[in-house]
């Protein structure tokens, strides 16, 4: 028996039951298919739904896409509403003292625990600030005034329980300074253009140094502050609307102006309840540059850059 006549006398297989024909011509092979009907029954794989795409690929309402066509789909883009959308890097909700109720949880326990009723007779304003050391390293700190003193207290919001008081007597108070956060000329670090304002005690005299650079020293006579990072948060693009609203309800409790302003009209306004002996009504007012002497200070800025100051969730640790 020829070759030809083996080919021609075989039957087709079950899996691939269509009608080729052979032709040899030179060295070309061509097979031709002219039953799509019957191919398109024994191959299920043809008939199922394209897995990127979403569509079939056989049926005639949905012809075949060509990957290089011009008249190719674009696969179904998923619908992104508010609720789907997660905090970005750096969101308030990273930060403890966001979470609802904490902010007036620490006020109520400072008030418990360190104000004396029959000392301080009134809580004329109260705010949770950045305070920036003296090596120019931020911290998380609440900032009380009240009728004889501003206390700056170190709250622990995952702990809920104070860390560390300062208490500032205001008849002791001689100079505050209000203006724009600045670096010497010859320093390295990137400008912050931001306001702040300096609580000074010192009567003018310049800082010893050995406590200029003891980075650890305790007794620096002043107090720096600066607003809050979320008070500076207006991402919205990115966050969910009830986290732009909770901003803007309580921008106050992070805003270093409003304690700016609390303290000036202590000061310009006697008030009847307060004794003259309470607060240094001559205190110098100045509306100036505040110098931060920090010139190569790579340790602050990694420190800032990173809140290792504040009370956040990073990733699987919180402190």
């Amino acid at each position: 028996m020829y070759r030809s006549q083996e080919v021609h006398s075989a039957e087709p297989s079950a899996v691939d039951s269509v009608e080729d024909t052979y032709e040899f011509r030179g060295a070309t092979l061509t097979i031709s298919n002219n039953d799509d009907s019957r191919g398109a029954s024994a191959n299920p794989a043809a008939s199922q739904p394209a897995v990127l795409t979403g569509t079939d690929t056989t049926s005639p309402t949905n012809p075949p896409q060509h990957l290089h066509g011009s008249t190719a789909r674009e696969a179904p883009r998923a619908v992104v509403t508010a609720e789907s959308v997660r905090p970005k890097i750096g969101s308030p909700r990273h930060f403890f003292c966001f979470r609802k109720g904490l902010f007036e949880q620490a006020i109520k326990d400072i008030t418990e625990i360190l104000l004396k009723p029959t000392y301080d007779s009134d809580i004329l304003g109260s705010c949770l600030l950045t305070e920036i050391s003296h090596w120019d390293h931020e911290r998380e700190r609440i900032v009380i005034l009240t009728t004889k003193a501003l206390y700056v207290i170190k709250y622990d919001f995952i702990a809920l329980r104070i860390l560390k008081k300062e208490k500032i007597l205001l008849n002791k108070i001689d100079t505050i300074i209000h203006g724009k956060l600045t670096y010497p000329t010859a320093s390295f670090v990137p400008e912050r253009n931001e306001m702040g304002i300096r609580v000074m005690w010192n009567k003018g005299q310049p800082l010893p140094a050995a406590t200029s650079w003891n980075p650890f020293a305790q007794d620096i006579p002043w107090k720096t502050f600066t607003n809050h990072p979320i008070h500076g948060y207006h991402d919205q693009y990115n966050s969910l609307p009830s986290i732009r609203d909770e901003i803007e309800a309580t921008r106050l409790t992070y805003s270093v102006e409003h304690l700016h302003q609390n303290l000036l009209q202590l000061i310009n306004n006697p008030q009847p309840n307060i004794e003259s002996a309470n607060v240094n009504y001559n205190c110098k007012l100045e509306e100036a540059p505040i110098l931060l002497e920090n010139y190569l200070g790579l340790g602050a800025v990694f420190h800032n850059k990173n809140n290792l100051g504040f009370f956040k969730v990073r990733g699987k640790f919180s402190f």
